[in-house]
């Protein structure tokens, strides 16, 4: 097995066991979850989506620490792909889902303020990486897990709004944002897989990018808390 798929293979079922334990995602397989709820989540999900291009500037900054032994043809490929990403499409699958809510305009418009658990997980990307031991390398590696873990996040938020909601989305669009998510992977791990990693570093990069996952996803279980709470302590 070579190791582009020992890497996509190995973190693909963590993010699945992941997701299978997931609270949030339990609950809403269920269908327990309330649409006020829902709106919460999913509105606080928005606001870290739409300012997530700050991560990657982050990762563009680790790329000249000292600590970097990648060579400048290898960090230019880097670089020029998460660009890309900065300015590339984001999906819009909340939005689509939120669409489908009976939820009032008024109360849709209570949400516009940004929640301590966005405002926390919003900042988690800088402070995780700011640590000087963590490598350029380790924050490409986060940044690669996340885009295939919102393949998986993003089809079952997909199933279980078409059966409980009614949402429809073309099998095209749906067959788009997952070639996109394992497209981005393949593009941000082949230059580390082929110029960074090796037997001491493999295991070390792996919990890299299964710590950033359990991050991910606490994020969307403090989300639920913050709406089964009601309490979302806003920052304006």
């Amino acid at each position: 097995m070579d190791l582009t798929t020992y890497f996509l293979n190995n973190n693909q079922t963590f993010i699945r066991k992941s997701l299978a334990r997931n609270r949030f995602f339990v609950i809403l397989e269920r269908g327990a979850i309330s649409q006020k709820a829902l709106s919460h989540v999913l509105t606080q999900f928005q606001f870290w989506s739409n300012q997530r291009h700050t991560w990657y500037a982050v990762a563009i900054a680790k790329s000249g620490c000292k600590e970097n032994t990648l060579s400048q043809p290898t960090l230019k490929a880097l670089v020029s792909q998460i660009q890309h990403l900065i300015f590339g499409s984001k999906s819009d699958i909340a939005e689509q889902c939120l669409s489908y809510l009976n939820i009032s305009a008024s109360k849709q418009e209570s949400e516009n303020e940004i929640s301590f658990s966005t405002l926390r997980y919003s900042r988690w990307f800088m402070q995780h990486f700011a640590i000087e031991n963590r490598t350029f390398p380790e924050a490409i590696a986060s940044l690669a897990v996340l885009e295939l873990a919102a393949v998986h996040r993003d089809q079952l938020l997909l199933s279980n709004f078409q059966q409980q909601f009614g949402l429809s989305i073309s099998s095209e669009h749906a067959e788009y944002y997952e070639s996109d998510g394992y497209h981005i992977f393949e593009k941000l791990m082949e230059p580390l897989i082929t110029h960074y990693l090796n037997e001491d570093n493999r295991l070390s990069l792996l919990e890299e990018m299964h710590d950033s996952v359990i991050a991910h996803l606490a994020y969307w279980d403090n989300l639920l808390d913050e709406a089964e709470r009601n309490t979302k302590y806003h920052y304006g």
